[in-house]
């Protein structure tokens, strides 16, 4: 599945060596707009916010940066422009454009407009994937890349806003009866409106094949053994399946081939870890569980175009 990269990567340069902070979900900055179900679900925007004030959550986060985020959320803009560097990639994000974060993702720098304006959705860990209703392979695709750009045309930012507000209804009544469900179901179409832009053509849950199955089990799995594990046969020994048929399926249900996932994995991790200054080259290479530092170099150039030491 393709995304949407609003920018090129840029070049990377060092900023001062810091450690990766973990990004807590109570961290997260409110304002009087904000709503929550439950301490499960939270919504929050600054459409009535004065525009002196626009600044003010982003830059009481700069002391944190940079910070692996542990929530998953949504964030759409309606004006302005915010610039973002996640995953060591910059984006600039203006009106329309969306940004889904799941967690894991590094987020290094973020700067906002003063006439910016946006809504944000959030939930612990990676509970908005359940609250959308998330459960065929798309949802596995969206968590395994960690973070998702799109842009929403007029009619689905114009749809996605509506849903937003009936959504902010049902979490400002107490008394509705099944508010949980109804959060839901406003979650799962605006994931519908998400999956529109992103031209994937949706399947119920139910109808998920074996080989959508396959896929998604194989990329959770890598999720948390890919920093021991990344020879293809032992996932294919984990899901008690024959190496050569994992491939195939993986490759024709994702479009990539099994290695490209796993090293995507890997290489988001080295970079962190060399980003903090905290490790040697060799430290990250016993820490990703390489031979040896040479061998970590040729693969970390292999994927990036650069050695470890001149990242």
């Amino acid at each position: 599945m393709k995304t949407k990269q609003f920018n090129e990567p840029q070049p990377n340069t060092h900023k001062e060596a810091r450690p990766i902070t973990s990004f807590d979900f109570s961290l997260v900055p409110n304002s009087t707009r904000h709503l929550a179900l439950d301490e499960s679900l939270h919504v929050d925007d600054n459409f009535d916010a004065p525009r002196i004030d626009n600044e003010h959550a982003i830059t009481s986060l700069k002391d944190l940066y940079p910070m692996r985020i542990n929530f998953s959320g949504l964030l759409l803009l309606q004006a302005g422009e915010m610039r973002l560097s996640v995953n060591f990639e910059q984006h600039t994000l203006r009106q329309g454009d969306l940004f889904v974060t799941f967690p894991g993702a590094i987020i290094e720098d973020v700067s906002i407009q003063r006439d910016c304006r946006l809504l944000f959705i959030a939930a612990p860990g990676a509970k908005i994937v359940a609250r959308a209703h998330l459960d065929d392979l798309a949802a596995y695709l969206f968590f395994s890349q960690r973070v998702l750009f799109v842009h929403l045309n007029d009619d689905s930012n114009r749809q996605f806003l509506t849903m937003y507000q009936l959504l902010r209804e049902f979490l400002a009544e107490p008394t509705f009866i099944n508010r949980e469900d109804a959060a839901g179901n406003c979650l799962a179409v605006m994931k519908s409106i998400v999956t529109q832009n992103l031209n994937i053509v949706e399947r119920p849950a139910k109808a998920l094949t074996r080989k959508a199955s396959i896929s998604a089990q194989f990329i959770a799995c890598v999720s948390k053994n890919f920093s021991r594990h990344r020879d293809l046969q032992f996932y294919a020994d984990e899901l008690r399946l024959s190496s050569k048929y994992l491939s195939r399926v993986v490759l024709d249900q994702t479009g990539r081939r099994p290695a490209e996932w796993i090293k995507d994995y890997v290489i988001l991790e080295a970079k962190t870890l060399l980003r903090t200054g905290l490790y040697s080259v060799q430290q990250v290479a016993d820490m990703l569980n390489f031979p040896n530092q040479s061998f970590f170099g040729k693969y970390f150039k292999d994927a990036v175009g650069c050695s470890p030491k001149k990242y």
